[in-house]
């Protein structure tokens, strides 16, 4: 996957009239190395769930969900799979708890540890990319 440059501001808080490459070679930008994630390039991964591909971004956006519901407080699984768009939610819901990411005890859903890594890591790109283009 090929870098994605992403420009923020030069020096004082101003940017030049000249190209981004110039300005990162005069050392007038900065470059700011942003990692998109696996999906941009096809979104599916090769992991069968029941006979059916098992997209990666399909559980990045469950995880996110996940992680905002908990925000506000929320861990109902019932409540999760019924708000989401996502086509196959209950079958990512039981990679998801396969692979060790979420762990579900009677309708409540929580992220394990290596689940609360990943969801923040996605959560974090996510934040960091709407206030860089917004």
């Amino acid at each position: 996957m090929s870098p994605v440059f992403v420009l923020l501001q030069g020096r004082r808080g101003k940017v030049r009239g000249m190209s981004y490459v110039q300005g990162v070679q005069d050392n007038l930008l900065p470059s700011l190395w942003l990692s998109v994630g696996r999906g941009i390039e096809g979104g599916k991964s090769d992991k069968e769930v029941d006979g059916e591909e098992m997209s990666e971004h399909v559980i990045d956006e469950l995880l996110e969900l996940i992680w905002t519901q908990r925000e506000d407080g929320k861990d109902n699984l019932t409540d999760l799979l019924r708000i989401t768009e996502e086509e196959n939610a209950e079958e990512a819901v039981k990679t998801m708890t396969h692979e060790g990411l979420v762990k579900i005890t009677g309708d409540s859903i929580v992220f394990t540890e290596r689940g609360e890594i990943r969801a923040k890591g996605i959560i974090r790109r996510h934040r960091l990319a709407e206030r860089l283009f917004t």
